[in-house]
């Protein structure tokens, strides 16, 4: 059986470890799409003496930068469902933790970093995979000694793959600053729009009441009037009762003017209300736009090229560049994220 393909975190604790063994291999075959590239451009130096016409030492060499896995993880071959997201969890928490890693294959080992995973759905169950490392560069094949253990590169080496995998955890926790500071817009204006609506049913209460009041006060008036008619009936006492009715008269004119000044304001800061209610949900929703423009996702499709998906998604071939790919990056099941919209 095939040797496993061997991924461990190095020299940190709780070290995460994944192999990829038996079908969750690389694959690939002679002839037909690779499954495993290494190597960066050629490197030339030499050694001269001087009054010597050729060098004493000539080197040509090929970094081991960068290093590229695919394969594919699938349930049905392990009879077990969740198998394939278990794995790709597995290898994304190793890309958010950013620390250098140790691997190995059949017999070569490597010092590196995770960058840039890629994964597409086939089927249900079924997670293609395509790894991309940042590899200690040394000279020579293989890059670090076959051990169980890397072997510990020169000081300087290791201080540049220290200072990437730096700039790895900064970069992540940026975009996870950034998600943060959304989702904390999208509370407050929450907040707001619930605190609105609490007052604007604090507002009906009031107008119920209010129209309570007017009821009492109506039903008062009729009272007052009845006896007013009845009182005319009566000789002796008609006067006394008229006095009675024209004072209690002046007093439900004043108390129906206080009552009419009050039911305005309440309309004026209602309307007020309603229009700050009104406003909030206006930037709720603006918000959750921007927010739903900027994380825009695109797959890519067999025959696809830069200039279509630009023309395509973007409504102009010509901003081709802002996708951030080259065009020998489009493989078929890519997902790339869209630039906002002109």
């Amino acid at each position: 059986m095939p040797a496993p393909f061997v991924i461990e975190e190095h020299e940190v604790p709780d070290a995460i470890r994944v192999e990829l063994a038996g079908v969750d291999l690389p694959y690939g075959s002679e002839g037909g799409p690779a499954a495993f590239e290494m190597g960066g451009d050629l490197v030339r130096d030499r050694i001269d003496l001087p009054g010597r016409p050729r060098p004493i030492l000539h080197i040509l060499v090929a970094p081991d930068r960068p290093l590229s896995i695919r394969g594919a993880f699938k349930d049905w071959l392990h009879a077990r469902a969740g198998y394939a997201r278990e794995k790709r969890d597995q290898l994304l928490e190793i890309y958010r933790r950013a620390n250098v890693l140790a691997l190995s294959w059949d017999g070569d080992a490597w010092l590196g970093v995770l960058d840039k995973p890629k994964f597409g759905v086939e089927s249900a169950g079924s997670i293609t995979y395509e790894l991309q490392f940042e590899i200690l560069e040394t000279y020579g094949v293989p890059s670090i000694p076959a051990a169980a253990t890397p072997s510990a590169p020169t000081s300087g080496a290791m201080a540049a793959l220290r200072a990437t995998v730096e700039a790895r955890r900064a970069r992540i926790a940026a975009q996870r600053l950034r998600r943060a500071t959304r989702q904390a817009i999208l509370t407050a204006l929450d907040l707001a729009t619930n605190a609105a609506s609490r007052v604007e049913d604090a507002i009906r209460v009031v107008e119920g009441m209010a129209g309570t009041a007017l009821q009492r006060f109506g039903s008062g008036l009729r009272r007052v009037i009845s006896t007013a008619r009845i009182a005319q009936d009566l000789v002796g006492a008609a006067r006394s009762l008229i006095r009675t009715a024209v004072a209690q008269t002046e007093v439900t004119v004043r108390t129906a003017a206080a009552i009419g000044s009050w039911w305005t304001e309440q309309a004026a800061v209602d309307i007020d209300l309603l229009s700050l209610l009104d406003g909030l949900r206006s930037v709720r929703a603006a918000a959750r736009a921007r927010l739903r423009a900027s994380t825009r996702l695109y797959q890519v499709r067999p025959g696809d090229t830069l200039e279509s998906i630009a023309r395509q998604q973007l409504g102009d071939a010509s901003r081709a560049s802002e996708l951030g790919v080259r065009s020998d990056q489009l493989t078929p099941g890519r997902l790339l994220r869209l630039p906002a919209a002109a």
